[in-house]
């Protein structure tokens, strides 16, 4: 158990204290971070199960430059004599280890970004992929350890030190390349919460383009955050788009109010946490990305805002936010 907290506590570090990149890494201390997500809402609790498991096998795992990553020999053998149970696989069979795969398919996300840019082994599922965490067959990592179907490649990009971390919402793996690892305070996951995007493709990238300049933000004691002081002016200039609203107008920047109340579902209940400024929809109110109209926070840049503060005992509180597939997730963590 210490050393998954260590090995999640330093993946945090990675991506809390990083300085954005264009390719979608982060950076710290000469360290990279690329991490992919996949979901696992809507999976059995066996699935979830066999996924934590294989998940725990690779945390922490190191593979130094020149070497050859085999998943099948990070992984070993699913079996019942190694913990496995019986769940569905990627093509909806019940199997022993059903779910081993999603492990793969996100492994192949992270090192993709990193630059790996050739496997010796890979196989996909193609038009037999029936689950719901790649967006197709076609990015559904297959392996099988009975029936040597592996994912395999030489690393030529610099040591690779592996940190997945899996929950009831989905998957995340972190690969860190660098040839040392900082020192990383105990970060704790006090708090989860995710909407659905339902608004078509203009709302979602504006969505997600608010939540990239959010996600990672730290507060410490009775520091302020601010959405509109981090997002900045949602403008063609800022580069958003025509999108619909919370209350069915399309107006530029429409979708960020899914970020803030995605946000807002997940510290609202936290003690840690005292609310200064926030605005609903109320009844104008008519999308489906919150259940409630009192959760849809209203956005303004030149006016309403959403803020709160940090008033916890830890040393600081930090928002990640990240999308897998049509899910907009937000985590919050605190440092003790």
């Amino acid at each position: 158990m210490k050393r998954r907290l260590l090995c999640l506590s330093l993946a945090l570090l990675l991506l809390f204290s990083a300085s954005a990149l264009a390719d979608g890494a982060s950076s710290y201390g000469g360290l990279r971070a690329y991490t992919g997500y996949t979901t696992l809402l809507g999976s059995s609790d066996d699935k979830i199960y066999n996924v934590t498991l294989a998940a725990s096998r690779l945390n922490g795992y190191v593979l130094e430059a020149g070497a050859t990553f085999s998943f099948n020999n990070v992984i070993g053998p699913r079996t019942e004599q190694w913990g496995y149970k019986v769940a569905e696989n990627g093509r909806g069979a019940r199997v022993r280890g059903g779910g081993a795969a999603q492990l793969a398919t996100t492994v192949y996300q992270a090192v993709i970004q990193a630059g790996i840019g050739y496997f010796s082994e890979l196989h996909f599922y193609g038009d037999k992929f029936q689950d719901n965490y790649a967006v197709d067959g076609n990015s559904a990592v297959l392996v099988d350890y009975a029936n040597e179907q592996d994912m395999a490649f030489y690393n030529s990009v610099g040591t690779m030190t592996f940190y997945a971390e899996a929950s009831d919402y989905g998957l995340s793996v972190t690969v860190v390349v660098g040839a040392s690892a900082p020192e990383a305070p105990a970060s704790t996951l006090v708090s989860s919460a995710y909407t659905v995007f339902s608004s078509g493709e203009d709302q979602q990238f504006n969505a997600m383009r608010a939540a990239t300049a959010i996600s990672g933000t730290t507060l410490s004691y009775g520091q302020e955050f601010s959405f509109n002081d981090i997002v900045g002016p949602r403008n063609a200039q800022t580069g958003y788009r025509v999108a619909v609203n919370g209350r069915g107008a399309r107006v530029r920047g429409g979708g960020t109010a899914q970020t803030a109340s995605t946000i807002y579902l997940a510290i609202r209940d936290l003690d840690c946490v005292r609310v200064t400024e926030k605005h609903t929809y109320g009844a104008k109110y008519n999308q489906s990305y919150v259940s409630s109209a009192s959760d849809a926070i209203l956005l303004d840049y030149g006016d309403d805002d959403f803020r709160f503060q940090y008033v916890g005992s830890g040393t600081s509180l930090t928002i990640v936010l990240y999308q897998s597939g049509s899910l907009l997730f937000c985590e919050v963590y605190e440092a003790r």
